[in-house]
């Protein structure tokens, strides 16, 4: 069931609450839906980019829908972008088999087909997914199909697969041949498309406010609407059992709509819980309600008429999805992971076993063939030797759940653990890193910066703190300096420390003498100073709303700003290489700026990622995006080690994508523009022409048949790309 309904990004929530990207997650990411909104600005975009591309990702996070194996007692939990195979044939002690599948979005939905042991994901713009998971270990991708539409739910009947969308209703996908997917059939709906489940010849649809809707399936390639039935509240999981749709409606909990008659259905009966039933699971006579934060509701339906709660089972979470085999109830949430609950007493429900999946990503280092990402509890450690296919190595688990930022210098990972203060783990060993030392700072510690034998901790209203780590066992407080604003991020370079003080601006501190930091100076930036850069005589500042500010620091008594570059998006972190600044740009990924010009920082790229960029970091090239629910993102800047001034120095003509599907992209550097680009055919017929008034990539392709083709324009070599199709 597609789950992410039960997170919200709080975006508009008062500022000092999202003081920092990294401010603890439980505050920024609650139990409300995620504003289905957003999926929709991004339906049409899919996997929107320039002058980047994706490489690879561990895309894992929060437990957001659960399918289930009776027959091997595996569990396929979707968590984030990724789908965990877990063994749980002793209930006590879940063990992960496998970790190998990985989506390009957020998992939505899983539908298990026992039959052919197959697993079926709906994730978001990556579309319908199918899995051979004969072997638990060695999951085997057989297909995929996308369009341009956010998928959100999924049912396998036959040789068809039934898929619910955000904006387009429900389609119908022939899977007779998994290699090849076709698309045979669609039926809107006046909502949203969450959930599907398939009886005999009719679809039985969530849709969101308008309630329950039946749809004729008996010709595939034509399903029509019969019948519909509009509940109180939102539409968001249905399950048929017997005569009856159960439907989890949202904040008006369990609904039963008779459906005896699939052209009249009815509703029957009806149970408020007090939380936002955003999923629902049926076992003889009991639903099970993934209730959200009031937990695990079990409800007695032997009567319609008289429906009432039997047992509960609560936890510090967030139950987002229900399965039920076998006197036990499987949930995935968020806070836990994988929830195994004992229902053989229903009055009693029981809690046997956990599998943790990770909390939300807040930041990232790197080094050597290593990741390191903290999220929430867990300092997990990333193999990235191979980029296409990074797999978790080892982790560190800490007693809080609000890992902040990380650095990583020689053996140690410095990680900022927000009221707990830093920790210092020791990784040497990166498959069972161990916790060294720590250091409990007088606020929440957010950003951090390493450099010789000192640490340097932002920390929220106590300022800057400088931690002396010359003996990792035993950090001890060298010095400190009380910002006015709320300290959030803090780089080092020579004897100054820049730290992005909130609504402060920057501020520059001598920290010359570590037990005496002394004010240098300050810039007020126009906006909400919470993450920094430092490159040469410049600092870049992520400033929230007001996007990136480029401030001299020349003369560290009086910075000045001397540019900014300002996106749709909160700009969360920034990173910079060469000549360009990464800016992790929440809901708008990740954004690839130029500043050889300080005075006019100007876009060259972008990749949307799935979830909401807050950190990022770079090496050789690459873009290592720490990306809220969807874990590690990597992306490859196709511009790095072109540096923009010998670009301009030179006639360049850049094609992105020498072999596309559908279209490309071409820049143009070194010339006077406007000019006209040309597209030839094998013959010299001009088939597209494009007008180019700036540096900036223009799109060509689209219309054109699938051959071989040639770019180009007066006093530049064409360029040859080949369209498949």
């Amino acid at each position: 069931m597609y789950n992410l309904i039960s997170l919200i990004i709080l975006l508009s929530v008062n500022a000092h609450t999202l003081e920092s990207n990294s401010t603890l997650n439980f505050e920024r990411l609650k139990d409300r839906k995620i504003q289905i909104s957003t999926s929709k600005k991004r339906t049409g975009e899919r996997f929107d980019s320039s002058n980047m591309r994706f490489v690879g990702n561990w895309p894992f996070g929060v437990a957001n829908v659960i399918e289930i194996d009776p027959v091997r007692k595996i569990a396929f939990c979707g968590a984030g972008g990724g789908v965990y195979v877990i063994n749980v044939s002793d209930s006590t002690n879940p063990v992960k088999l496998s970790e190998k599948i990985h989506t390009r979005d957020i998992v939505g939905d899983l539908f298990y087909e026992e039959s052919t042991q197959r697993l079926y994901i709906a994730a978001g713009r990556d579309g319908l997914q199918i899995w051979d998971v004969a072997d638990s270990l060695n999951p085997e991708k057989l297909g995929f199909y996308r369009i341009s539409d956010y998928a959100l739910g999924v049912a396998i009947s036959g040789d068809h697969a039934y898929v619910t969308y955000a904006d387009s209703g429900f389609r119908v996908i022939d899977i007779s041949n998994p290699s090849s997917l076709l698309e045979i059939g669609s039926c809107s709906t006046p909502d949203d498309a969450y959930q599907v489940s398939i009886v005999n010849d009719h679809a039985y649809i969530a849709a969101e406010d308008s309630g329950l809707r039946v749809i004729d399936i008996s010709n595939p390639e034509n399903p029509t609407e019969i019948g519909s039935c509009i509940v109180d509240g939102q539409a968001y999981d249905v399950v048929i059992a017997g005569s009856y749709a159960y439907i989890a409606a949202w904040a008006h909990g369990l609904r039963i709509v008779d459906i005896s008659d699939p052209e009249n259905p009815t509703e029957a009966g009806s149970f408020d819980t007090f939380g936002y039933s955003n999923g629902v699971a049926i076992a003889g006579n009991y639903a099970y309600l993934a209730d959200n934060d009031e937990g695990l509701r079990i409800i007695d339906i032997s009567t319609i008429e008289d429906l009432h709660e039997v047992g509960e089972y609560v936890i510090d979470g967030y139950i987002m999805d229900a399965a039920v085999a076998d006197n036990y109830v499987y949930a995935a949430g968020y806070g836990y992971g994988l929830l195994l609950v004992n229902i053989s007493n229903p009055e009693d429900p029981t809690e046997t076993g956990r599998f943790d999946t990770p909390d939300y990503s807040t930041d990232i280092a790197i080094a050597d063939d290593y990741a390191y990402l903290a999220a929430g509890s867990r300092l997990h450690v990333i193999n990235i030797s191979d980029l296409d296919n990074p797999f978790e190595a080892g982790y560190y688990e800490t007693p809080s759940y609000s890992l902040q930022s990380v650095e990583i210098e020689g053996d140690f990972a410095y990680v900022t653990d927000a009221y707990y203060g830093l920790r210092v783990v020791n990784i040497s060993d990166p498959e069972n890193p161990t916790l060294a030392g720590n250091f409990s700072t007088p606020d929440m510690a957010d950003g951090i910066a390493v450099a010789d034998s000192f640490v340097y901790v932002a920390a929220w209203g106590s300022g800057l703190r400088i931690v002396n780590v010359s003996s990792p066992e035993d950090p001890t407080e060298q010095g400190f300096f009380d910002t006015p604003g709320y300290a959030l991020d803090v780089a080092i370079s020579g004897n100054y420390a820049y730290v992005a003080d909130g609504y402060s601006g920057l501020r520059i501190i001598d920290v010359s003498t570590p037990e005496t930091p002394a004010d240098s100076g300050h810039y007020d930036t126009p906006g909400y100073a919470q993450g920094i850069a430092v490159s040469g005589s410049y600092a870049y500042i992520a400033d929230q709303d007001s996007g990136l500010r480029v401030i001299d620091i020349s003369t560290p008594g009086a910075p000045m700003e001397t540019g900014f570059y300002v996106e749709a998006s909160r700009t969360s972190d920034v990173a910079i290489s060469g000549n360009y600044v990464y800016m992790a740009n929440d809901s708008s990924g990740i954004r690839l700026v130029n500043v050889s010009n300080p005075e006019n920082p100007t876009e060259m790229g972008h990749h949307l990622t799935p979830s909401y960029a807050w950190g990022v970091t770079i090496s050789d090239n690459h873009a290592y995006v720490a990306d809220a629910m969807a874990g590690l993102q990597i992306y490859e800047n196709f511009l790095s080690g072109i540096e923009l001034k010998s670009k301009y120095e030179e006639k360049v003509l850049r094609v992105s994508k020498k072999l596309f599907m559908k279209t490309t992209e071409v820049q143009i550097y070194g010339t006077r523009l406007p000019l006209i680009i040309n597209v030839y055919d094998i013959t010299g017929r001009i088939k597209e022409q494009k007008l180019v008034y700036n540096s900036h990539s223009v799109t060509i392709g689209a219309d054109l048949n699938p051959g071989i083709y040639f770019v180009g324009t007066k006093d530049f070599k064409s360029e040859k790309i080949i369209k498949l199709k």
